[in-house]
């Protein structure tokens, strides 16, 4: 999926069925390096908070959380350009 699509914010959970929310974030990464990376948890831990931040995710969200606090995040991270690639849109 990710090599049809270009989306400006990914959210991801940590434990995925085929693979970790922290492998998906590496490929993810390597294919789209622009797209943001959140990763969302019911297994919090200090050790993959770090781990993910430093492979590039902009943010490691504790579950269960609600929306609008998602939301408020995306602003900082959101678009970074308009529709078709012009000048960016604001948040």
């Amino acid at each position: 999926m990710l090599e049809t699509s270009s989306p400006d914010i990914i959210l991801v959970d940590l434990m995925l069925p085929h693979m970790s929310g922290l492998e998906f974030l590496e490929q993810a990464k390597k294919l789209l390096p622009r797209a943001e990376i959140a990763i969302m948890t019911g297994h919090a831990s200090i050790e993959t908070a770090v781990q993910a931040m430093r492979m590039g995710a902009y943010d490691y969200i504790e579950k269960p959380f609600r929306y609008r606090a998602v939301e408020a995040t995306a602003p900082a991270h959101g678009r970074k350009s308009a529709p078709g690639g012009g000048e960016p849109v604001p948040a």
